[in-house]
This record gives structure tokens, C-alpha cells and sequence, in this order.
């Protein structure tokens, strides 16, 4: 039980052991100077930008015999809408991946990254892509390039 002061409110820590003892609890394997740096931008930036896709793009992907939405897509990864998380486990592999992009067909295989829930019920459930054939992943790549110059282009 934390000490009280004379007006009964808990007894303010105070002092330089209060520093060290703070360093010590939440600081000890805590990355610093350009580790800290490198940490915190890895796990903001994403290696490539996600282009978001609408219904009126008629973006749909398979995997397996299901067919799904498509939240948005990257040059290696695609945003896939879900109505359980039960549907795919993170790190699952996934043979059979279909993307129908702008009257094209790109064939790949994919890992399930990561599922997250959204606010309307639905869960996004993030697949990076792998694709055999270079060819295949030139249509995906020819896509997010369009995209991109049409979401930045100078009005």
C-alpha cells in the first residue's frame, strides 16, 4: 500500500533513485540513440504504399475456392475484408491466391501477416504476396503505379 501524505493523498515519489527506478522498470531492453530510431521506423513505415480500393474498382481476390473484397492493395500485399477471424490464422499459408485487377488475373501464393478487426464487424486481414513468376507480379506492380500517379497527380 503506497504511502500517504498529511492531506491523504498518496505521497509523491521524488529523488533521483525514483529516476533510476523508473529506467530500471520500463527502460532495461529498451533499444536507445539510432537503435531507438531504427525500432520506431520499422514499425512505422511500410515498404511499400497501399493503394486504397473501393467497390466501384471491382477489385476481388481468391484464395482457395472463397472469393473476397479487397481493401487495398500494394506492390506485395493485399488488404483482404473478412466477416470472422476464424477465416485465416497469422502466418498461414495461403496456395491458390487469385487477384482479378482491371480485366487481369495475377496468380501468387501468400502469408497472412496480420487480421484486424474492423468497426462495422468485418476483419482486414493483411497477405503479403509471393509471386513465381515476375510476370504475374508486373501486373500487380503495373496497377499500384497507375494508382499512385492518379491519387498524386497535380490538379
Amino acid at each position: 500500500m503506497a504511502k500517504k501524505n498529511h492531506s491523504g493523498q498518496p505521497e509523491e515519489k521524488t529523488g533521483p533513485h525514483v529516476l533510476q527506478e523508473l529506467v530500471e522498470a520500463s527502460l532495461w531492453d529498451q533499444p536507445t540513440g539510432s537503435e531507438a530510431v531504427a525500432a520506431d521506423r520499422d514499425q512505422v513505415v511500410r515498404k511499400s504504399f497501399r493503394i486504397p480500393v473501393g467497390q466501384e474498382d471491382g477489385m476481388k481476390v481468391r484464395i482457395g475456392d472463397a472469393s473476397f473484397d479487397v481493401l487495398n492493395i500494394s506492390e506485395d500485399g493485399i488488404g483482404v475484408l473478412g466477416h470472422s477471424p476464424e477465416e485465416f490464422r497469422v502466418g498461414e499459408g495461403l496456395d491458390g491466391v487469385t487477384v482479378f485487377i482491371e480485366g487481369a488475373v495475377a496468380r501468387a501464393s501468400g502469408t497472412v501477416r496480420h487480421i484486424t478487426p474492423l468497426e462495422d464487424g468485418l476483419f482486414l486481414f493483411g497477405v503479403a504476396l509471393h509471386y513465381d513468376d515476375p510476370q504475374e507480379h508486373e501486373k500487380v506492380l503495373s496497377f499500384v503505379r497507375k494508382a499512385r500517379r492518379e491519387l498524386f497527380r497535380p490538379d
